[in-house]
């Protein structure tokens, strides 16, 4: 009887240390400052990034963004610009969190770091730093997934989508800013926040956004596994943008100048009908005051009114003209303005992708005993 009350004790125990194992720390995550040259929108990336891995260590209980900032707004308090652990604290305590993760992205000497601490919200203690250098700006995730593990000390998982049918994968991609147009394998499949299962191999993936320079990877998808991308969409147009606007530019163009050319033949037409007009209604008038007081001169006095009212008519048909044509004009000049700054625009660009490319050049290769041609290849 006295072993069987030990082992109910014993399971029980482990019951009870399993539930406060399984138990995860809420943590709150506040915006990472941006200095020293950084853009706020890559700081908010990056901290969007952060959140993501620190919920895949399945270590923390992680307050969504969305609803840390309603909570903020409630009791009208601003996260941004907070550094310093006694603004933690006081977050920490109205979100009720157990720990707040504060930190900041920053420049030094032509590098780029990110930095965190990790404060509990009870004691306003720092309980972890850690600070990490982006080395490839293009494996920005590779850098704050190696910050998540260093503060929470557990690797973030890689998920996994074992309801996904044979053969295929998952593609998660996550964009900033949001919103961004996603091609795969040249096909548009949606927009950011992007979620969709695809065949396992590899995929030629492109995410663009109206005044941002597109990106273009290629990713292996796995069966079962969920890809997880991160794009940084830089402020800006690439070579395909700017070729597009050039082109576009070009067609408006000659388009206005169209236009304009229909209004200029308007002018001409209304000046010469009204003018034609106007001139036939002189000579009937002139037959009116000749022929005054006879019946002939009431048919004169309509006839040179209604020549009259014609010659007006084609004026007005004129002077609209005269706008439309000086609008068309105008509009035409900016749409080459426009072609002009975008078509030197994408020849630099163009000038700029062909030196990186490769250049291959014959060369001849001679000695005593050979003679060969050979080829240099020089990027």
């Amino acid at each position: 009887m006295k072993f069987k009350h030990s082992l109910i004790l014993v399971l029980a125990c482990t019951a009870l240390a399993l539930v406060a194992q399984e138990k995860k720390m809420r943590v709150g995550v506040i915006e990472f400052t941006a200095k020293g040259g950084i853009a706020a929108s890559d700081a908010a990336a990056i901290t969007e990034l952060f959140r993501g891995e620190l919920v895949n260590t399945e270590k923390y209980e992680v307050l969504d963004r969305n609803n840390m900032e309603t909570v903020l707004k409630e009791q009208a308090f601003q996260q941004t610009g907070c550094t310093e652990s006694a603004c933690a604290v006081q977050i920490g305590k109205l979100l009720n969190m157990e720990y707040m993760i504060y930190g900041s992205v920053f420049k030094l000497s032509g590098e780029t770091y990110v930095s965190c601490e990790v404060i509990k919200v009870e004691t306003g203690q720092i309980r972890k730093q850690a600070k990490r250098k982006i080395d490839d700006p293009k494996k920005m995730d590779v850098s704050v997934t190696a910050i998540v593990e260093e503060i929470s000390g557990v690797k973030p998982k890689k998920q996994t989508a074992s309801y996904v049918k044979t053969g295929f994968g998952i593609i998660a991609i996550n964009s900033m800013p949001t919103e961004a147009d996603v091609y795969i394998d040249g096909q548009a499949v949606g927009k950011t926040k992007f979620f969709q299962d695809v065949k396992i191999g590899r995929h030629k993936i492109k995410v663009l956004k109206e005044g941002f320079i597109s990106k273009e990877i290629d990713e292996d998808v796995e069966e079962g596994q969920t890809r997880e991308i991160n794009i940084f969409l830089e402020k800006g147009i690439g070579i395909e943008e700017a070729y597009q606007k050039r082109n576009d530019a070009f067609t408006s163009m000659w388009w206005k100048a169209g236009f304009a050319g229909v209004s200029a033949g308007l002018v001409a037409t209304g000046f010469i009908l009204g003018s034609m007009y106007d001139a036939q209604g002189m000579d009937k008038r002139t037959e009116y005051a000749n022929t005054f007081g006879t019946v002939a001169a009431t048919q004169l006095g309509d006839d040179y009114e209604t020549l009259f009212n014609a010659a007006d008519g084609w004026y007005w048909v004129a002077e609209g003209g005269m706008v439309m044509a000086a609008a068309f004009l105008v509009w035409g000049v900016f749409e080459y303005i426009n072609y002009s700054a975008y078509d030197t625009m994408y020849n630099r660009m163009m000038r700029e992708a062909q030196k990186k490319a490769f250049n291959i050049a014959p060369t001849i290769r001679y000695s005593a005993n050979e003679l060969g041609l050979g080829v240099r290849l020089t990027f």
